[in-house]
């Protein structure tokens, strides 16, 4: 693990990122060129046919679902630091209820003992949720502070914005390179071409994580500067660069953890099943590993991640805590901005076509176009939240906390120095 200290490996690991860097772009414009070619000797593009003659009017579609949902982003943020706290203790609190119900209504129904088995869980979840009662409140009401703040400081959107829109440039003109080269390698030899391709991937994801990681830094060198006093994206900026070999460490680390969880996926045994709880496991230890490079000022991973590892399990049942609330409003924001975009792509794609199969593949398309973006936005809210949370467990409680929020933590910092 020497590799994770800082050293003179800063600079390989730097010099491998730009490697990573160089690898796709000279796919990128080597599939360009070959398309480039193909297209001119004519080659039939029977599969792209039905899509041409709307072309234009499809992409000025893509387009406009991409800006719509980042101005539907925004009010997510909006509407998250107004109710925030009111959406995740209705789910929390009502869902082991909705079990212990639906438990009870299908046992009359069907006199299957099994089916009590959902009404256990649900009684399960109430104690656990009891006990953790105080946790719960105290993250929803620091969810709510930290989508506060970035509506009050909307320039914490930038980075994400930048973010967002090179990970998509990047990744549209890979697609010749990707579709030709790799295609081509794996009608040669289907071994060979697999193998380069997942490489390949790798490196792909890699460059991915690292712009992603590189902003979420400067959402937490902001949210710390908000934390003391007041925040500025230029200082927030100056803090965060000389932390680059950190960050990409950083990346590099998470980029093996998805690697290996998306591998595992398409595992349907019990390896892969082990595989992926184990990367999400040691992703969740470094939840505040990003927080402290920026805090600490260091681009030591080890040390970064070893205390971060330390900070989860002391306050465990705050980040579980956190988690979860993420996971509710996650989960309430993609089902209805899912709903919407699927609707309205069908919609204009109904206009366009005729055929149910392309309706669909438009629909579906003009879904994640427009579902991509909604993360990104609400991606500061995520990053505030930890550097908040971290802060107010180890340290002293911000000016910006209200008497409630003051008196939640300090019921849980005394609560949890009595257990020890």
């Amino acid at each position: 693990m020497s590799f994770l200290v800082k050293s003179k490996n800063d600079n390989t690991f730097l010099g491998l990122y730009r490697f990573s860097w160089i690898l796709l772009l000279i796919i990128g414009s080597g599939g360009i060129l070959a398309l480039s070619a193909v297209i001119g000797i004519n080659l039939d593009l029977n599969l792209i046919k039905p899509l041409l003659p709307n072309l234009g009017y499809l992409l000025m579609v893509f387009l406009g679902v991409s800006f719509v949902t980042f101005i539907v982003g925004l009010f997510q943020v909006v509407f998250t630091s107004f109710f925030g706290e009111e959406i995740i203790l209705f789910v929390t609190w009502s869902s082991p209820f909705v079990l212990i119900g639906l438990s009870g209504y299908l046992y009359f129904q069907q006199r299957d003992t099994n089916i009590l088995i959902i009404g256990g869980m649900g009684v399960l979840f109430l104690l656990i949720f009891y006990y953790m009662r105080n946790e719960i409140r105290l993250s929803a009401k620091l969810t709510e502070l930290s989508a506060e703040m970035v509506r009050d400081n909307l320039s914490m959107e930038i980075p994400q914005i930048r973010s967002f829109l090179l990970r998509l440039i990047i990744t549209i003109l890979l697609i010749p390179g990707v579709i030709l080269i790799f295609g081509s390698l794996f009608l040669f030899n289907p071994i060979l071409g697999v193998l380069v391709a997942l490489i390949f991937l790798f490196f792909y994801m890699f460059v991915l994580t690292g712009i992603q990681t590189y902003a979420d830094a400067l959402n937490v060198a902001y949210s710390n500067q908000w934390y003391s006093g007041k925040p500025s994206q230029s200082k927030a900026s100056s803090q965060v660069a000389p932390l680059k070999a950190g960050i990409i460490k950083f990346a590099f680390l998470l980029t093996i953890f998805r690697y290996i969880s998306m591998l595992s996926n398409n595992k349907d045994n019990r390896s892969g099943f082990i595989f992926r709880g184990i990367t999400e496991i040691l992703e969740f230890l470094g939840t505040y590993t990003l927080v402290l490079m920026v805090i600490k000022k260091t681009t030591s991973l080890s040390d970064a991640y070893v205390e971060s590892t330390k900070s989860v399990f002391k306050m465990f049942k705050a980040t579980s805590s956190g988690s979860l609330g993420f996971a509710i409003i996650d989960f309430t924001r993609w089902v209805l901005s899912a709903a919407i975009l699927l609707g309205a792509g069908w919609y204009f794609a109904s206009i366009m076509y005729s055929d149910q199969f392309l309706i669909w593949l438009v629909a579906s398309i003009i879904t994640i176009f427009g579902l991509i973006p909604l993360n990104s936005m609400f991606k500061p809210v995520v990053n505030t939240f930890r550097l908040i949370l971290y802060r107010s467990y180890t340290g002293d409680a911000s000016s910006k906390f209200n008497k409630e929020i003051k008196g939640l933590l300090k019921t849980v910092k005394k609560k949890k120095s009595n257990t020890r």
